[in-house]
Parts: structure tokens; C-alpha cells; sequence
């Protein structure tokens, strides 16, 4: 294991996920959170941005990935561009034109990592938001590989693996 996925249970701004959180941080594992913002309600337990930038907030010194920026990226962008411990992951919606650029604009490209949801959506698709965006080659290479490389080091590293 090196990293948890927290999905649909409760809301991860609820105080019972900290105990999580912190064994997670303590292993030096990543830790992934499902959010979305659904125009008819969430379902019960799921998380948006907003509960995750409440996780977030209560342990500033443990990255946390946003999975999905929430379908709503402009929302969800802003919902945690203020938590330097926030990533975006690009994973999920369509390929919008500007969504990789904005990102990069309000996170900075150290805070972006490419998904697939290759369940849900197909390569190509979700490649075409990083190849196709109007950014720096060197944002490019972070979020295609070198943020998540990064993320990982401190796990694999005390698993003794070599990187």
C-alpha cells in the first residue's frame, strides 16, 4: 500500500476521518478524496472540495489529493487554491478547453496531477487536458508524472524501494 482512497461514507470533513488521516500521514502514504459537486444534492456521505478544504485545514502539513476537483472544476479549483497541502486531480469531467490552464494558474503546476478515471472515461480524453492545454513543457512533465514521483518518495522510500 502506498497511498488510501476515501470515496462515499461521510462527508471527509467530518471529524471521524482524522484518526485516518493522521495514521496515513504517519506512514507517509497519499491519501486520495473522492469529491464531486452534484447539481441534484450529493449522495449522503459524498464529499465536494469544500469538505475536503475542512480536512484539509485541520492538518496543513498532510497533502491531500482532490479527486476529480470536484466534476465542477471551476468551483472546485477555488474551493481549495488557498490549502498549499491541496492537490488537483484533472480526472473526471470532459475535456474542457482551459480547465489545465486554469488550474495551473491558480494552483501552479506543483499542484496539479493527471488522472485517468479510465473507468469512466478514456485515455485519450483525459491525456488531451494536459497535451492540449497552453502551458510550459516543464508543467507538462509535473503533472503528467513528476507530482505524483514526488508525492510518492517519502512512501517509497521507507518501503526501501529505490526511485
Amino acid at each position: 500500500m502506498v497511498g488510501v482512497k476515501l470515496w462515499i461514507a461521510h462527508p471527509c470533513s467530518a471529524p471521524e476521518l482524522d484518526p485516518i488521516v493522521q495514521r496515513a500521514a504517519e506512514l507517509k502514504a497519499v491519501i486520495y478524496q473522492h469529491t464531486w459537486f452534484k447539481v441534484g444534492g450529493n449522495d449522503p456521505g459524498e464529499s465536494t472540495p469544500h469538505d475536503l478544504a475542512q480536512l484539509a485545514a485541520r492538518h496543513p502539513d498532510v497533502p491531500l489529493i482532490c479527486g476529480h476537483t470536484g466534476g465542477d472544476w471551476e468551483r472546485g479549483l477555488r474551493a481549495i487554491r488557498h490549502l498549499k497541502n491541496v492537490y488537483s486531480d484533472l480526472a473526471g469531467s470532459d475535456p474542457v478547453a482551459g480547465y489545465t490552464e486554469m488550474a495551473v494558474r491558480e494552483l501552479g503546476a506543483m499542484r496539479i496531477l493527471y488522472g485517468s478515471d479510465v473507468g469512466g472515461r478514456s485515455f485519450a480524453s483525459q491525456l488531451a487536458k494536459v497535451h492540449g492545454a497552453h502551458i510550459p513543457e516543464s508543467a507538462r512533465n509535473l503533472i503528467l508524472g513528476g507530482n505524483l514521483k514526488r508525492l510518492l518518495l517519502p512512501i517509497l522510500k521507507a518501503k526501501g524501494m529505490k526511485v
